[in-house]
């Protein structure tokens, strides 16, 4: 989060914020990563190291990962269709919430092994 003006130019000009007030406020990134994290943080202190082990074995499969570079490829050199920008979109938010939920699962495994050790 970042504080803002809530009268600066740019938010007024956005038309995100239309106020006289000067104040700061803070601005919530929600993007589809950060609203995931938001989602999942407050359970990764509760997560179980069976569970946090078996999340960091998920993967995608040969074939999504042969399709998704053929995907990758073709996108940059422009030559996606709009069906298959959809699939590629698709692969990458898939790859994005697995990233995410991966980097969670190091995380609670990293938090259960520090307090045993000290």
């Amino acid at each position: 989060m970042r504080p803002q003006e809530r009268d600066s130019p740019a938010n007024v000009a956005d038309g995100i914020i239309n106020a006289t007030v000067t104040e700061e406020v803070y601005v919530v990134a929600n993007t589809e990563s950060a609203i995931w994290e938001r989602v999942i943080e407050p359970a990764r202190d509760q997560l179980l190291p069976e569970v946090a082990t078996a999340i960091l074995r998920f993967d995608f499969q040969e074939a999504d990962h042969q399709r998704m570079a053929e995907l990758a490829e073709k996108c940059n050199e422009g030559l996606l269709t709009e069906d298959e920008r959809t699939e590629y979109e698709n692969y990458v938010r898939i790859g994005n919430v697995l990233a995410l939920m991966q980097s969670m699962a190091r995380l609670a495994l990293k938090q259960q092994i520090q307090p045993a050790a000290e």
